[in-house]
């Protein structure tokens, strides 16, 4: 199929630019968060071809470390308690089904001769087609 921009794409981009726009605007007006855990520092030194280059997470490499899974609990606890304090994210996730299913999905996109082909999906469609 031939066709030159899908309005509904560009919608749908600039609806999610704009709710990510409200979401930071009001993480920057609620409740202060707290700072994210801190991180330690090992340096690790290594040479690479005469230059020396210094790995300071390195230990975070080692995933089974204990060490290493309380750290990455205690990020993963921050970053939760983060996601929830953003107004409005139940009601948003909510209808992010309506807006997923609302309109033409389109990708694969090519420009070959100064015409645009690409495959579609109405909504409801399971599969794309050209």
């Amino acid at each position: 199929m031939v066709h030159k921009q899908e309005p509904s794409v560009l919608q749908s981009a600039r609806c999610f630019a704009a709710v990510l726009l409200v979401a930071c605007a009001g993480l920057a007006h609620g409740a202060p968060l707290v700072p994210p855990p801190s991180t330690e520092r090992h340096d690790v030194p290594e040479m690479f071809f005469g230059q020396t280059v210094v790995d300071r997470y390195r230990w975070l490499e080692e995933w089974h470390d204990a060490k290493v899974e309380h750290w990455l609990k205690d990020q993963d606890h921050y970053a939760r308690d983060a996601r929830t304090r953003i107004p409005g994210r139940g009601k948003f996730l909510a209808r992010v089904p309506a807006l997923d299913t609302a309109s033409t999905k389109v990708k694969s996109g090519q420009v070959w001769g100064g015409k645009t082909f690409y495959l579609k999906a109405d909504p409801g469609a399971d599969n794309f087609k050209r």
